[in-house]
This record gives structure tokens, C-alpha cells and sequence, in this order.
């Protein structure tokens, strides 16, 4: 054991308070302004390269949130303390940014327009490592 899972608690800290900043509680939903100007599309993306890491941080509504921070929290707590709070933190974000290809593989095959957000992506790179 290396020790209490910091990086799992940022994590968790920067999703919610972009979270709060973020969500609409009359309408329960992110504004579609807010998801398209930081979620990531291969129609804005050359443009807009911060939302690489963006996309990561914003979330639907708040069923998308709480599933997504409830698993970051439950592998974080268990993975983190194994293999070291820098390398979570480097394989959080690699699985992240590998996810990309495939949701931009899923708007070729089937026409529709994706925008992608949330922390999916590294919450199933993480599954591989709990």
C-alpha cells in the first residue's frame, strides 16, 4: 500500500465543482451550450483542442455524474493505493484519450453526430487495473 488515494479525491473534486458550475438544476441537465463549447466532436475539435481534457469533466445530468464519480471513488479507493497516485493519474487520462477513437469510430459507422463527454472512458480504463 502506498498510501491515502489523493488523486482519486481531486479527481473527484474537480468533477463535482465543474459539475455544480456546469449543471442547470431547473432543467436537470447541462446546457447544450456547455456540452457543445467543451465536449469533444470531430466537427470542433481541430479548433477546440482544450476539449480533449475538457470533455472529461463534463457530465448529462446528474445520473451521469453520480455513476461516473461513484465508480472514479470505488476503483480509485481500491487501485490507487496499488500502483501509485502518479501512475493513476497518467492511466486515468491515457484511458481517457483512448477512448476518443472509438466514439468517433461509432459516429462513422452510424452517421450520428457524437459529442463525448464524461469520465466513462477512464472509468473503464480503470476497470482493467481494480
Amino acid at each position: 500500500m502506498r498510501g491515502w488515494p489523493y488523486v482519486t479525491f481531486i479527481l473527484i473534486t474537480i468533477n463535482l465543482a465543474v459539475f455544480l458550475f456546469t449543471y442547470d438544476w431547473r432543467t436537470d441537465t447541462t446546457s447544450e451550450y456547455v456540452i457543445e463549447t467543451f465536449g469533444l466532436s470531430p466537427q470542433i475539435f481541430p479548433m477546440n483542442m482544450y476539449t480533449l481534457l475538457t470533455h472529461m469533466f463534463i457530465h448529462a445530468d446528474f445520473l451521469h455524474f453520480s455513476g461516473n464519480i461513484l465508480m472514479l471513488a470505488i476503483l480509485g479507493l481500491v487501485t490507487e493505493p496499488k500502483i501509485g497516485s502518479v501512475k493513476f493519474l497518467l492511466f486515468y487520462f491515457f484511458s481517457g484519450f483512448c477512448a476518443i477513437p472509438f466514439a468517433f469510430l461509432a459516429q462513422f459507422f452510424t452517421h450520428t453526430p457524437v459529442i463525448l463527454i464524461g469520465a466513462s472512458g477512464a472509468i473503464f480504463g480503470l476497470m482493467f487495473l481494480g
